[in-house]
């Protein structure tokens, strides 16, 4: 099962965040998002893991069958940085592959 990543309240809207330098933040009022990033990261992981044939079947929701292992993790920072002359989009994510018998963390990864 992936879950949905979770996040900062700040990234937790449907305005991309737009930073001007580390120290400024602001939402652009023009561009938005059509789902929210946590949940659009955790979609594209789903999906990308099934597409992939790792695993024999790759759910978003907890249903009637339970999981072997868990997915989930932190969205740290998913934003524009525009510093008129340049810009780039800045992705930051650390993700943890739980048993979810025990609970026990079998990987994580920073990226």
């Amino acid at each position: 099962r992936v879950r949905n990543m979770d996040a900062d309240a700040v990234y937790e809207k449907f305005q991309i965040v737009v930073r001007r330098n580390p120290y400024e933040l602001r939402y652009s009022d023009l561009h938005v998002w059509a789902v929210k990033p946590n949940q659009m990261i955790s979609d594209i992981i789903a999906k990308t893991l099934a597409d992939s044939g790792t695993f024999e079947d790759v759910q978003r929701a907890l249903g009637d069958t339970r999981p072997d292992f868990t997915l989930g993790g932190e969205l740290n920072a998913m934003e524009i940085y525009d510093s008129d002359d340049i810009w780039y989009a800045h992705l930051a994510l650390s993700l943890r592959l739980t048993r979810f018998d025990d609970g026990a963390q079998l990987w994580s990864m920073t990226y």
